[in-house]
């Protein structure tokens, strides 16, 4: 048992905290954070009393100015709380504004000013990038509560958990409570506008830009039945209708576990979400049926490249076949994002020209991604040896917004041009 699952263990009353980030950009895709909820719903589950703060996306935050109320979308998509701060000197070359998204300093300490003192603390992490606004709100809560150590776990801590050593906070590189039941943390869940699911943790896949692998070794399938009653007890008791996957693999063995739930719902019911790139693969006549009828809106694949040696999850002649499809139950193309991954090492801007026409081609939407390297995936090597900034060094280099100052090749000239055709093209698929 390692230090930190032995302090948890040890522990009878915990602080739980998502804590906010500092960024250039954030924006929430129907965001929860699903992980936290599931340590707090295991925690209580062995008899632990949990104390739980949303200190990036708590929908009854309200932070005076200089701080600016975040828009959101009738969808349930919406930005985050922000308030300008000092941008790194890492980062001095990017002529754009740096923010702590979600709670300030003064926030954090009155949130907690009432709460009882916990035995231990745990912050979730997400993106590598962020790790160093993680550090910073733990410092903070180490001001506030002295005694308590403090331990990281999630995203960040598993791929750079040097990063978290150092600053002297305890690490949990593993899972905690896998597919824990979210019955546990109803109150929790409540504060949200959308319901987190995930009916499959994993994904069959080792395509070389992703981590996925790291986290599940193997594919596993979570108690559906249970994800469903839960879901229709939220609903009903909050009136709210918005659920979010989180799946890497939704749509696994021509969408039999997705099925599985839906067979337990009623059409029309839910609006589902899924901001991860569903698989074309796994897509047939039948499966885009159901995604229309249960209000799947827009719906997103990963097809990434029309090149095949990124990954094996795909054929590039199924492209046109897979939105053949969904164009015939109904769905637009602006519908129909298709996912394109940019900046990759040995990439060329004509391959992603050609991504980019074929998506167009096939009547869908195509969604730039900028390169991010992850942590022990065979493309950070890659990318490593022709960047143009030490990214393994300094994990804030990691940042897909800073793709373009690392890649040789996707110079910012080169993004902005890409980025203002894609923008022409949203703007005709719109009617605008």
């Amino acid at each position: 048992m390692s230090d930190a699952r032995r302090t948890i263990a040890a522990a009878r009353r915990l602080l739980l905290v998502n804590p906010p980030v500092e960024d250039l950009t954030a924006y929430s895709l129907w965001s929860v954070p699903l992980g936290l909820m599931r340590v707090a719903a295991g925690l209580r589950g062995s008899g632990k009393e949990v104390l739980f703060l949303d200190l990036l996306d708590d929908p009854a935050m309200t932070l005076p100015p200089p701080s600016t109320r975040p828009a959101c979308r009738v969808d349930g998509r919406h930005g985050f709380w922000k308030t300008p701060m000092s941008k790194p000197p890492e980062l001095a070359m990017v002529p754009r504004r740096y923010n702590r998204f979600g709670a300030t300093d003064d926030h954090i300490r009155a949130v907690t000013a009432g709460l009882p003192t916990p035995d231990a603390i745990l912050v979730a992490t997400g993106m590598t990038y962020w790790y160093r606004s993680v550090i910073h709100t733990a410092g903070v809560l180490r001001e506030l509560f002295p005694a308590a150590p403090i331990i990281v776990g999630g995203t960040a801590a598993r791929l750079i958990p040097e990063q978290f050593s150092a600053a002297g906070l305890m690490v949990e590189t593993g899972e905690l409570y896998p597919g824990a039941d979210l019955n546990n943390v109803s109150d929790i869940a409540e504060r949200y506008e959308v319901y987190p699911l995930e009916l499959v943790s994993g994904c069959p896949f080792r395509c070389h830009y992703c981590a996925s692998s790291f986290f599940h070794e193997k594919v596993r399938v979570n108690d559906i039945a249970a994800q469903a009653e839960a879901l229709k007890k939220w609903s009903a008791e909050t009136s709210k209708r918005d659920a979010v996957f989180f799946d890497d693999a939704l749509l696994l063995d021509k969408g039999r576990y997705l099925k599985e739930l839906l067979a337990h719902l009623e059409p029309g019911r839910f609006r589902f979400h899924v901001p991860n790139g569903l698989h074309l693969r796994e897509l047939d006549g039948p499966l885009a049926a159901l995604l229309r009828l249960y209000q799947f809106a827009s719906i997103r694949f990963g097809f990434e490249t029309i090149s095949d040696r990124f990954d094996t999850k795909k054929e590039r002649t199924m492209l046109a076949e897979k939105v053949t499809l969904l164009r015939a139950v109904g769905y637009r193309a602006a519908d129909i994002g298709i996912y394109l991954l940019c900046g990759m090492p040995g990439q060329t801007v004509a391959e992603v020209e050609d991504s980019i026409a074929a998506v167009i081609a096939s009547g869908g939407r195509p969604y730039l991604s900028e390169f991010s390297p992850v942590p022990g995936t065979p493309l950070f090597e890659g990318h490593r040896a022709e960047s143009r900034l030490d990214f393994a060094r300094e994990p804030l280099y990691q940042n897909n917004s800073l793709s373009s100052y690392r890649s040789p090749i996707f110079t910012p000239p080169v993004m902005k041009r890409l980025k203002d055709r894609l923008a022409a093209l949203y703007r005709g698929q719109d009617g605008r």
